[in-house]
């Protein structure tokens, strides 16, 4: 039995977030499975009592189960691919459960839009606006999966055939709100993908919301609030944003507008105005008139850059099954990739990737 899955059977009990996780982990050094066995030393009466429990409840074969059913993987913070943005939060996640493209979540660089649930014409005209320009810069998004902004924030990032990221505030194999599964069902198909660090079958909790706001705002080094009530939880995630040390911008719209509250307390609170994506771009290093903008959009040509690091040759017939493409498909793509000078031949069936760009 792999011992993470003693984690995730650990993590269904409601008396377990990540903060005591930690200190569990902290007293057996990560041996998740001594941990379901037997009681560390120095723990309290509580933490001996949900252990207990959670012994009696669940079972990690059953989650292992579940998990690979699905497709759906449990990576953990110390894992290669665990995005690295993650773990320089305050009250960091132990893992993720993961369905989708594991590479999208450290796409680099990476914009979190989020907003209120009651979007108007204009913020969704906003959110189209800020969105077309990133993803042709080659960033992706990250957001919420919730009605009004998150979604629109979603949408509009498949239509211009990037990546994103969609942070749900129930467990991995729910999707809330249900009337976004095809929503949810897009990002996975388009080499998005969706994550969640809580018990594999729970609903969308109140509490959950706060839990998922941090790790929108975690994986991004900049945070974009689109139309927010002054006291919401779109506030919450641009404070998480602000306390990880990230940057956090705001869209300005009618001060007559109820959801304009909350962009223009942030702004005032030091947050910067934003009415123009360069401004994004800027901050991420990038700019529209650079070689940056050549944005790879199709899913073949994503894969294969994801697995060539940059000024390393890579033989062709590594990259079918690397990149998980057929012969033909891979040189069509190739092709494409030299006729936008992002890769070269070098020679010796291989070939060179040239361009400063993280697909």
């Amino acid at each position: 039995m792999d011992p993470r899955f003693y984690l995730a059977a650990l993590n269904e009990h409601p008396g377990f977030g990540p903060v005591r996780l930690a200190i569990l982990r902290d007293l057996v050094k990560g041996d998740w499975e001594r941990l379901w066995r037997e009681d560390p030393p120095r723990i309290n009466t509580e933490l001996k009592l949900y252990l207990r429990e959670a012994r009696a409840q669940f079972t990690p074969q059953k989650i292992e189960k579940a998990l690979a059913a699905h497709s759906i993987r449990l990576v953990l913070a110390e894992d290669s691919g665990f995005p690295a943005l993650l773990t320089q939060i305050p009250t960091p996640p132990l893992f993720l459960y993961i369905k989708g493209d594991i590479g999208a979540l450290s796409h680099v660089p990476m914009v979190a839009i989020v907003g209120t649930r009651k979007i108007s014409a204009y913020g969704k005209n906003v959110t189209e606006f800020i969105i077309e320009p990133l993803v042709r810069a080659g960033c992706a998004t990250v957001s919420g999966l919730a009605l009004g902004v998150d979604a629109a924030v979603h949408r509009a990032t498949l239509a211009q055939k990037g990546i994103t990221v969609g942070a749900l505030p129930c467990g991995i194999l729910n999707v809330y709100p249900s009337s976004n599964e095809t929503l949810a069902r897009a990002i996975i198909e388009n080499g998005g993908a969706l994550i969640s660090e809580l018990p594999i079958h729970s609903a969308a909790l109140k509490f959950h919301f706060l839990q998922r706001n941090r790790l929108i705002a975690g994986l991004a080094p900049v945070t974009v609030v689109i139309e927010a009530y002054e006291h919401s939880g779109t506030q919450i995630t641009a404070r998480a944003a602000l306390e990880a040390g990230r940057e956090v911008f705001a869209v300005p719209s009618s001060i007559f507008s109820p959801s304009a509250r909350g962009p223009h307390y942030l702004i005032k609170e030091g947050a910067r105005l934003l009415d123009d994506p360069a401004d994004i771009l800027e901050e991420l290093g990038l700019h529209s008139n650079t070689v940056r903008a050549a944005y790879v959009a199709s899913s073949s040509e994503v894969r294969v850059l994801r697995n060539m690091p940059l000024g390393e040759a890579v033989d062709r017939d590594s990259l079918v099954s690397l990149a998980g493409l057929s012969t033909s498909v891979l040189n069509g793509t190739l092709t494409e990739l030299e006729l936008k000078q992002v890769v070269r031949q070098v020679g010796n069936n291989q070939v060179e990737r040239v361009m400063d760009f993280s697909a």
